[in-house]
């Protein structure tokens, strides 16, 4: 299990393709524990939800 540093920062990329369109999509958040990475992806999806990007 890693050590989680305070200064840690993660980002989540997105590149999504719906019909002709391609959507860039970035989640930058600092993470202050190992919960936090899950977190980052749940709300990365729901965000690409809310925008009608993916399927609900």
């Amino acid at each position: 299990m890693p050590e989680w540093n305070r200064d840690l920062k993660m980002k989540e990329t997105i590149i999504l393709e719906k019909g002709k369109n391609v959507y860039f999509f970035a989640t930058n958040i600092d993470i202050r524990n190992q919960k936090d990475t899950s977190i980052r992806i749940e709300l990365t999806r729901c965000c690409l939800k809310d925008l009608g990007l993916l399927s609900k």
